[in-house]
């Protein structure tokens, strides 16, 4: 799921800061009568546009992709379209470790001596 969305977010056209100003605009909403009306604050919700948050606030994202009526996939897709490469990276060791953990027995190839168990995920891969 997790690779699928990030392949998709490389694709994407359009990006959240621009569906959210095109929606606010047909709706006749100003960003802060939104800020209000969602509870999301400006900093969060400036930090959700603009890619410039380190630890996204889920339910503001989520508050956010409602308003804008996107699906959860949609949503995140484009919440990850153009995020910092580090952020990136982080998410593409977390599927690596899942798929070594499906599909290998660390613990067993450990005791063969073809892995040591202290590696790193770039030693595994």
């Amino acid at each position: 799921m997790l690779s699928n969305v990030l392949k998709a977010s490389f694709h994407v056209e359009d990006d959240l800061n621009t569906i959210f100003e095109k929606k606010l605009e047909s709706v006749g909403l100003s960003k802060t009568h939104f800020e209000r009306l969602s509870g999301i604050q400006r900093k969060s919700l400036d930090g959700i546009l603009n890619k410039t948050s380190k630890h996204t606030d889920v339910v503001n994202l989520l508050k956010l992709g409602q308003f804008l009526d996107l699906s959860l996939e949609e949503l995140m897709i484009l919440h990850f379209k153009d995020r910092p490469s580090e952020e990136i990276k982080d998410l593409e060791a977390s599927i690596a470790i899942t798929f070594i953990n499906k599909h290998f027995d660390l613990k067993i190839l450990s005791g063969l001596g073809f892995v040591n168990i202290n590696d790193s995920i770039d030693d595994l891969q």
